[in-house]
């Protein structure tokens, strides 16, 4: 690292996480992410857990242009202060970059972050030979946030096209140069039901874990109870045995899937929609109309609809009336 990345607090945000000794290569996605390299944007959508980050890490480890990494975390409110961590994320992988840019990336600075912005355009245009990834994980934590959004948005929007971008969230993004991209064919995304494993990922990732080889038969049973969920794998499957199980979920690994889907989902959800979620767990299935005769509310479609976008393990059932229902899992 040079020396102006000393005035970064968290300086690791800027790393490639290392890569787990019992990560899965997902063959589909990370082809699909190399063939779409091509493109301005690409988008990682999926809830916790269910491996952006491990895809993301492999993804950079095979490609042969440069990759420069950016991990947004819940305190993330200062474009300024995020356009120098994307300073020194680029100077990582080229340390000449944006000379002139320096001045700018001190604390202190009176320059606004729009300037900011222009004068690290202006160096990805002028001081990378070739082409460039920016990766950002964890972009949900930026959601409702309009300084940065605008501030990554105007970054996507104005950075030369020998610059790609790819975008890891647990929601839809809401940058405001989406549309646009989408309309000209140069924004490609990856969603829940590309992430979910599939039976052999699931083998592969179990046998992985345990170090010794998993059937098919147990590998097929928890992938269906997970929904494909790589956490619910992972925490699910029964480790204190010499062999996986399908039907091994013990106290402790119960006790940790609660904890994870706790910390890492139900907590970070806006207060409306963890009311919505408790009152409604009781229920086996339920309807929008039955939700608001028995909360005497009318606005659950609403709710609902907030949780599918969110892929909250939400199963909807065909009828005549949408009838909805939680994976047992995220239910109990």
């Amino acid at each position: 690292m040079n020396k102006d990345s000393s005035a970064l607090p968290y300086i690791t945000r800027i790393l490639i996480p290392t890569r787990r000794n019992y990560a899965v290569r997902r063959e589909r996605l990370v082809d699909s992410l190399k063939r779409n390299l091509t493109k301005k944007v690409q988008i990682l959508r999926a809830p916790a857990g269910y491996g952006k980050t491990a895809l993301l890490v492999e993804m950079a480890s095979e490609m042969s242009l440069p990759v420069c990494w950016y991990s947004f975390e819940p305190e993330d409110d200062d474009p300024q202060m995020f356009l120098r961590y994307c300073l020194q994320s680029i100077r990582a992988v080229s340390p000449n970059f944006g000379i002139s840019y320096r001045p700018l990336t001190r604390a202190g600075s009176n320059a606004n972050w729009h300037t900011q912005c222009g004068f690290l355009v202006n160096a990805l245009e002028s001081d990378i030979d070739g082409e460039v990834a920016l990766v950002f994980d964890d972009l949900h934590w930026i959601d409702g946030k309009q300084d940065l959004e605008e501030a990554l948005s105007l970054l996507i929007e104005r950075a030369p096209p020998k610059v790609h971008f790819v975008l890891a969230s647990r929601i839809w993004p809401s940058l405001a140069c989406l549309p646009k991209l989408a309309a000209s064919g140069d924004l490609v995304s990856l969603d829940l039901s590309d992430f979910r494993f599939s039976t052999d990922e699931a083998v592969q990732l179990l046998s992985n874990l345990r170090e010794a080889p998993t059937s098919t038969e147990a590998a097929e049973a928890i992938n269906e109870r997970t929904g494909g969920w790589a956490a619910g794998i992972l925490l699910t499957a029964n480790t204190s045995t010499t062999s996986v199980s399908p039907n091994g979920v013990d106290v402790t690994n119960r006790d940790m899937l609660f904890d994870y889907l706790s910390a890492e989902v139900f907590d970070e959800l806006p207060e409306a929609i963890r009311r919505f979620l408790l009152r409604t767990s009781i229920l086996s299935e339920f309807t929008a109309v039955f939700c608001d005769n028995l909360m005497g509310s009318s606005n659950s479609q609403g709710l609902i609809d907030q949780v599918k976008d969110r892929g909250l393990f939400l199963e909807e059932r065909s009828g005549e009336m949408s009838t909805f229902a939680y994976h047992d899992l995220f239910r109990d």
